[in-house]
This record gives structure tokens, C-alpha cells and sequence, in this order.
């Protein structure tokens, strides 16, 4: 009794162990011996009887008696399971999800699952990026066989960008002052700055020293070839400028809207998911294009299938006041946003008249953003930020912020985009 061994796949006593004690009843010198091996009823981890297994008399004279055995007790304990975590590489979907898989220890032919969730440390493309297995678990007919040394592993994995939109022509999204065609654009990508679809891009604001404000040196439109011509106010039926407003290849957003990185103080990224479109990229001509989760026809309350039109965009920020003009050309369910730089003008405000709020969800556990948005007499959009995350929405990826706006305000306020007189960007 008070045999003790770790699970090891047999029914055999721990080596060394022999199982029974000296033999007794045996008459004067006779030749009497013991072969064999007595074993556990079973091979399964638990409170076990021994049995007499093999065990038998030998010797010349064993014939002479029989073997009398009672059976013992004894203890098998469950093996420790070390497991070695891998996990699979992904494209980006917008989630921390992962894929992972355990190599173990086990005892060759024992039927046993191994089960964990993988979470990647953030949802944005990288390479080696941590993935965290947490609520590791055992299954099957050997796991009581078992136990865990950790119900948690590391291990590291991928998550591959999304295809990356042609590079524009030489010039065609520079970043080279307060007019470039897509506040918070890259030179080298044309996509939104450091967005999961390129995250190496630097969120340079639209200017060259990435600051968000103009530079000293800044060049009117006239001089700086990093500025692509503006869209003209054409109408629907003219397929060159639909040629030239959605030509692209375009990043798929994840389900539930477009994820974006936005910087916020002491470079700490937040994503958010940007409703109500698809996919984004941008096009040879520096646009950015959406992708709406309806057709137009059925944003405009089946007024319209899409429109053409030209607008200021003023930009309002520390007492400085800065103009551009965006193009907008939608079809279908597509929309096109292409800014430039163009003469500066005073803003004169009507009253407002009615005003709502934007929300933008954070992913995951992130903040999310909040804008107020005003309609004024005039039929001007107001759009004011809430908070850090917004403002930085604002600097970072303002033109996205505006195909936001639009679809939101014709759903809000029951507009039609053509009545829309400007749009101005109220910063702090």
C-alpha cells in the first residue's frame, strides 16, 4: 500500500517498487522464488487498487504451493502538460482575434485537445506582434490524465497590411502645404496616414513638417506641383471625371465601418470605426474614395443616385483662419473626396438652426469621438470637435471626416448635398 507514481501511460508500478514483501510459509530450505510484476487496475490517473498482474512462484520446488495475494492501494497523480504556444499570422480585419495552436509533452497515443483564445496586443498590422492565450483548458478521453502547468501563454504572429492602393503619380499627394489634396495624407502611399491599410506611413497632418499648420515656406497653388487639379463640377453622366473619381484599388474597412489610428497627446494611437462605409483608399489623383454600405439613393431617402458639387472647407483654428475647396462626386455607393488649397476667404456665419452630434465608436475598448455639427440659416455645416480624439480626427483624416459629415447631415437635417453653401472646421 501508499504506492505512489506520476501518470505515465501504463498500468506499471514506479521502477524499483516491487509491490509485495518478503515471502512467508515456505518449509525448511526449499527453492521458492517470485517472478513477475504486480500493476495498478488501471493506467488513468486517480486513487488505484494493485493487483497480482504477472506475479508468480518459481524455483524448484514452487510446485509444492500456491500463491496467496491481496490486493494494495496506491496513488496515480496527473502528469504536468508543459505546452510551447505558436500563432498564426492573419491579415488585418480590424479585430485582436488570433489563431493559435500548442505543442506539448504528452504521452505518445493519448487522446487529448488543448484549447486556449489568442488576442493579439492591438488590432493594427506589425510584424511580431505579442498574441496573449488566455483560458487554456484540456479535453478528452486522457485530459483527467493531466494538468496544466499555465492556463496562460505568449506567443507572436503578423498581421499583414491590406493591399496598398497604386502610388500616385510623382507630386500627386506631396505633403507639401496647408492645401494638400488630403489633410493627413502621406506622400509615399496616398492612404490616410499611418492607417491599417499602410501603418508605416507618418501621420504628417498635410504639411511637411508634419505639424498640422502651415509651413513658412508654404507654396500657393499655383506653384506647387503636389497639388492635383481639382475635380471639375461636372454632371454624373460625364464618366471621365467618374474615371478619374473611383479609379483605385480599394483596402476593405471590417465589419461595422473603416478603422483609422488617430494620434492623440504623448503619441498614444486610438482606433476608431468609422460607420457607414466599407473600404476606403485613394486614387491616382490623390482623392480619397469611400465605399458606402448603401447606395446613395438610399442615404438621400431615394432622392437622388448621386451628385457633383464644389464647396469651401474652412479651416478655423487658434484665431488663423485657412480655405480649401473640396470636390465631392458620388455615384451609387461610391464617394470621392478631393481637397486643394484656394484663396482664403472670411467666414460670415449665419445663425443655426438646428444642431446635432456625430458619434465615431472606438474600437474595441478604445475612446471613440464625438462631433457637433450645426446647420446655419445659410445652409453652412459647422463642425466642432469633442474632445482629443476628435480634434485629432480633425487634423489627421479630415477629409474621411467630411464624407462622415456629409452622409450625416443629409440624414440629419434632410438636405441635399447641392444646397450645402460650406463647410467649416472649427478647431481650438
Amino acid at each position: 500500500t501508499g504506492v505512489t507514481k506520476t501518470y505515465d501511460g501504463t498500468t506499471n508500478l514506479p521502477v524499483g517498487v516491487t509491490g509485495y514483501g518478503t515471502l512467508t510459509g515456505i518449509v525448511g530450505s526449499d527453492e521458492v522464488t517470485v517472478t513477475g510484476a504486480p500493476v495498478f487496475d488501471s493506467k488513468n490517473a486517480g486513487s488505484r487498487s494493485i493487483l497480482q498482474g504477472s506475479l508468480a512462484l518459481a524455483g524448484a520446488a514452487a510446485g509444492n504451493y500456491t500463491l496467496s495475494w491481496t490486493n494494495g492501494s496506491g496513488t496515480i497523480t496527473p502528469r504536468t502538460l508543459n505546452l510551447v504556444w505558436s500563432a498564426q499570422d492573419k491579415m488585418f480585419d480590424g479585430t485582436t482575434a488570433a489563431v493559435v495552436a500548442a505543442n506539448d509533452d504528452r504521452i505518445a497515443g493519448d487522446v487529448l485537445m488543448v484549447a486556449g483564445l489568442g488576442a493579439f496586443s492591438n488590432p493594427m498590422p506589425g510584424v511580431g506582434k505579442l498574441v496573449s492565450i488566455t483560458g487554456v483548458a484540456l479535453s478528452g478521453a486522457d485530459a483527467g490524465n493531466y494538468q496544466l502547468s499555465s492556463t496562460t501563454g505568449t506567443a507572436t504572429a503578423t498581421i499583414i497590411a491590406l493591399p496598398v492602393p497604386p502610388t500616385p503619380p510623382s507630386g500627386g499627394t506631396g505633403s507639401g502645404g496647408g492645401g494638400s489634396p488630403a489633410p493627413g495624407g502621406s506622400g509615399s502611399s496616398g492612404l490616410p496616414g499611418n492607417n491599417p491599410f499602410n501603418p508605416t506611413d507618418p501621420m504628417d497632418g498635410g504639411t511637411a513638417d508634419g505639424s498640422g499648420q502651415p509651413d513658412e515656406d508654404e507654396t500657393s497653388p499655383a506653384e506647387s506641383p503636389s497639388l492635383p487639379a481639382p475635380l471639375p463640377p461636372a454632371g454624373l453622366g460625364n464618366q471621365d471625371v467618374t474615371k478619374n473619381a473611383f479609379d483605385q484599388t480599394f483596402a476593405l474597412g471590417v465589419a461595422g465601418g473603416v478603422i483609422l489610428q488617430i494620434p492623440v497627446a504623448g503619441n498614444e494611437m486610438v482606433n476608431v470605426r468609422l460607420e457607414g462605409f466599407s473600404a476606403m483608399a485613394r486614387n491616382e489623383s490623390g482623392a480619397l474614395v469611400m465605399v458606402l454600405t448603401e447606395p446613395w439613393s438610399k442615404v438621400a431617402g431615394g432622392t437622388s443616385e448621386g451628385f457633383s458639387l464644389m464647396l469651401p472647407l474652412i479651416v478655423r483654428e487658434g484665431g488663423q483662419t485657412r480655405t480649401q475647396e473640396v470636390t465631392v462626386v458620388v455615384e451609387g455607393n461610391r464617394m470621392s473626396i478631393s481637397v486643394q488649397a484656394t484663396a482664403e476667404i472670411t467666414p460670415k456665419l449665419a445663425a443655426v438652426r438646428e444642431k446635432t452630434v456625430v458619434i465615431v465608436p472606438g474600437q474595441g475598448e478604445a475612446s471613440g469621438a464625438e462631433f457637433e455639427l450645426e446647420l446655419t440659416e445659410s445652409i453652412e455645416l459647422v463642425v466642432r470637435p469633442r474632445g482629443q480624439v476628435a480634434e485629432a480626427m480633425l487634423r489627421e483624416q479630415r477629409d474621411a471626416v467630411v464624407a462622415l459629415v456629409l452622409v450625416e447631415a443629409v440624414k440629419r437635417f434632410g438636405l441635399t448635398p447641392e444646397r450645402i453653401a460650406a463647410i467649416l472646421v472649427d478647431l481650438p
